[in-house]
């Protein structure tokens, strides 16, 4: 009887099972229900359209890094920095990889003493592009955020040992396109690294570390978007550009601990001129002075390099003149005559990188990086083989100003927009004065000057101007100061005017000045009265047509024992002053 129940259950769960089935019959087009669901699958398309290009790309980078090794205080480590250079490419929209190499320190405090690891190494990453992922590829997107895998191998030497290490490390790269070529970026990361990166052994096996990375990175552009603009020359002047600025840095030592100890800065003025849309060439006059903690005097240097300009910028996506922001590769030779307890004469090689920013059409505000590595010879002569240095670094940021052939045709009817009339003028001014080589802010031997001027620009390039000024001059820490008066004469060139046209709605002029002046001094011994020169470059930004302001440093030269201190070339003594005032043309 149980069986018979068991044979009649088996065979009304068939006929429910077999009914709901047959129910379920859809005779009508089949229907994909993955169409419907929220989460799509995977789409691995290749680049379309006007993508058909390689899409290669270069990044610059640099930034902190962190070591996550604790020391005996127990407390994250202060960070060293990484500097990088990357080449990649881009397989799919959301597929990529690059190669990089790179040179990083950390700074570590496993037992209790400070160590300095720094390495040089060479890395592979994996890209995924997590916006392209989430929302489909957009060739002209601002914002982006990547994804990164990937491992890196590190060589570095300590106490005479060789070392290796290698790690895998993970991050984002949040990205900006300022335009669909340069792109700029922030990518913090992490890894894991074998033992003895700080050249200790961990009782983990294995160091923690990290780092926050910044760059620019330069990739191609679509045929349908790469820029084709006509580069023309008519004139040598065409296309030449003069440049100026300061830089700030330090030397370069296989002791270093603490870069202010080592530390220095320049002046440099340079001319150049660009003879494609990607390559052009500059010479340039410097200026520089380092300390050293093993020499009793300055390193202070004269001398000037000659370089080659690559245009990174018209190399990967085009020529463009009206193009905002543009990033040399920049590699040359230089000559210095050191002076440090003795002369000494030194030829070495510099390389370096320039992001420029463009505030007008002809011109630029500049930020240049550079390593000048002298080969063969100490560059501190007066550290008697301790912390021997062949090498500094500078930063460097000054201004640009191009000659465009577009803007060098100016017409001179009456009537035109750009039509010249003479005009007079008058100019006052207050600055700061300080004798050269004794130039120390701190000692209080800066003293303050006033200056009027009245001139006359007689073309759209050449003016003169008369210039008296009063002020004091710092003699020494015992002596009082002295007062100073000058009356002079400047011959005035407008630098503007003659590399880009003359063009009275411009806003911002360079003036190269440069005369004789009578200077008159109130102290003995020596003469009361020096006869000398002065040189100075000028910026005005116009406010009106009539009203200025300018900013005015200049240099001034007498014959020895007008000032403390003296230039070594041709036994002068030498003053800077650094003026700033108004401008009214009358």
């Amino acid at each position: 009887m149980t069986k018979i129940k068991q044979y009649i259950c088996a065979m009304v769960l068939v006929a429910i099972f077999g009914v709901a089935n047959l129910s379920a019959q859809n005779h009508r087009t089949y229907h994909n229900y993955m169409t419907n669901t929220l989460q799509k699958g995977l789409k691995l398309s290749g680049f379309k359209g006007q993508d058909t290009i390689k899409h290669y790309f270069l990044e610059f980078s640099g930034g902190p890094t962190f070591s996550f090794t604790q020391g005996g205080d127990k407390r994250l480590q202060a960070p060293g920095y990484e500097f990088g250079i990357a080449f990649g490419h881009w397989f799919t929209p959301i597929n990529g990889a690059r190669i990089g190499v790179f040179g990083k320190r950390y700074n570590s405090t496993p037992l209790g003493e400070a160590i300095k690891a720094n390495n040089l190494g060479v890395s592979m990453d994996y890209l995924a592009n997590f916006s392209a992922l989430g929302n489909d590829y957009n060739a002209l997107r601002k914002f982006e955020m990547f994804g990164i895998l990937g491992g890196e191998y590190l060589f570095s030497k300590y106490e005479g040992t060789n070392y290796t290490t290698w790690g895998i490390r993970t991050g984002l790269q949040a990205r900006y396109a300022w335009d669909y070529g340069t792109v700029f970026y922030l990518e913090p990361r992490i890894g894991l690294y074998t033992d003895n990166m700080d050249y200790t052994s961990s009782w983990r096996k294995f160091n923690v570390a990290g780092s926050i990375l910044v760059g620019v990175e330069f990739r191609n552009y679509p045929k349908g978007l790469r820029r084709t603009h006509k580069f023309s020359s008519t004139k040598f002047k065409d296309h030449s550009f003069l440049y100026t600025g300061i830089g700030f840095g330090s030397l370069i030592t296989k002791e270093t601990t603490n870069l202010s100890r080592y530390s220095g800065g320049g002046v440099l003025l340079g001319i150049g001129r660009w003879f494609n849309r990607y390559s052009g060439a500059r010479l340039t006059g410097k200026i520089t002075t380092f300390d050293h903690p093993k020499s009793e005097d300055k390193i202070r240097s004269i001398g000037f390099q000659a370089d080659y300009m690559l245009n990174l910028s018209s190399a990967f996506y085009g020529y463009n003149p009206d193009k905002r922001f543009e990033l040399l590769a920049i590699a040359g030779f230089s000559y210095d005559s050191v002076s440090n307890t003795q002369k000494t004469n030194l030829f070495g090689l510099g390389a370096g990188l320039q992001a420029s920013v463009k505030l007008t059409r002809d011109m630029s505000l500049f930020v240049e990086p550079r390593i000048n590595f002298y080969p063969g010879k100490e560059y501190a002569s007066g550290a008697n083989g301790e912390d021997k240095c062949r090498a500094n670094f500078l930063i460097n940021a000054g201004i640009t100003i191009t000659s465009n052939p577009s803007e060098t045709t100016s017409s001179n009817e009456p009537g035109t927009k750009n039509h010249f009339k003479p005009r007079f003028f008058i100019e006052g001014a207050y600055g700061l004065t300080t004798p050269i080589e004794e130039a120390s802010l701190y000692q209080k031997n800066v003293n303050p000057r006033i200056t009027g001027t009245f001139g006359r620009n007689f073309s759209k390039t050449f003016g003169v101007r008369l210039s008296a000024d009063f002020g004091k001059l710092w003699k020494s820490n015992e002596l009082p100061d002295v007062n100073t008066s000058t009356f002079g004469v400047d011959a005035l060139w407008n630098i503007s005017s003659y590399m880009s046209g003359y063009d009275p709605e411009r806003i911002f002029e360079l003036i190269g000045t440069a005369g004789p002046n009578l200077a008159f001094r109130s102290s003995q011994p020596g003469n009361k009265a020096y006869l000398g020169g002065k040189c100075s470059f000028q910026g005005l930004w116009k406010i009106t047509p009539s009203l200025g302001v300018y900013i005015e440093p200049q240099l001034r030269l007498y014959p020895d024992t007008f000032s403390e201190g003296s230039i070594s070339l041709g036994n002068l003594d030498g003053v800077v002053n650094v003026m700033a005032g108004l401008r009214i043309n009358l």
